[in-house]
């Protein structure tokens, strides 16, 4: 009798801690797959801003071109698309930092360049209002005048700008291999990264791939 009770309760013991292992390798496969998709969302997002930042800075040598034929610039500006709500998301402590702060870097430019373009115009509707054609056309020469030295500054953010995607594209191409042969990677005490791992080296590498200088890496 007393057997059978031992032994019923080694049986119900058992089939709980298989139960529970079950359902951690399920939940560890669903975190670690989840992340492999936010990686992927985010692969393409930096893509897609590489492509905007290019595309904005040739519209800004457009409207340097404008001004100098004492033409209106006229053009809508694509905004950067910016991806907080998943960054929680990931594992990697450092790639997380580094995408907040460009997502910082790219919001803050997306404020800019909506503040200077739609000042532009408020400005320029101004001077048009000007009755006499010598006054308002001394006056937009002056206000262009200024305004190119705004252009030239916003210009300046480019390199910065660019840099800054290439590193954290490149590290997230780094992240997104090391995830690809990890045992989910996330639970670091029951499993570790296999091959290959995330080294400044690796980074480096990946940097100057995309077309950057390694040494943007420095910083990290």
């Amino acid at each position: 009798m007393i057997e059978q009770i031992y032994s019923s309760f080694i049986g119900g013991l058992l089939a709980i801690l298989s139960a529970g292992i079950l359902w951690l390798i399920r939940t560890s496969y669903e975190k670690h797959k989840g992340e492999i998709l936010v990686l992927a969302r985010f692969e393409k997002i930096l893509e897609l801003n590489r492509l905007i930042l290019k595309e904005t800075f040739e519209f800004i040598d457009q409207w340097h071109a404008c001004i100098q034929n004492n033409r209106i610039f006229k053009v809508h500006f694509q905004k950067f698309s910016i991806n907080d709500g998943e960054i929680h998301k990931l594992s990697s402590l450092t790639l997380i930092n580094i995408l907040l702060s460009l997502n910082y870097k790219l919001a803050r430019t997306n404020f800019d360049i909506e503040s200077i373009y739609n000042g532009y115009h408020i400005e320029i509707n101004k001077i048009n209002l000007v009755q006499d054609l010598n006054i308002r056309n001394n006056e937009m020469a002056l206000y262009h005048e200024e305004f190119v030295k705004n252009l030239e500054s916003l210009k300046e953010n480019y390199e910065p700008l660019n840099n800054n995607l290439i590193v954290a594209k490149a590290y997230l191409n780094c992240v997104f291999s090391v995830r690809q042969h990890s045992l989910f990677a996330y639970m670091t005490v029951l499993f570790r990264d296999v091959f290959p791992r995330v080294t400044m080296k690796s980074v480096k590498k990946e940097v100057e791939r995309l077309g950057g200088d390694p040494k943007i890496t420095d910083s990290l």
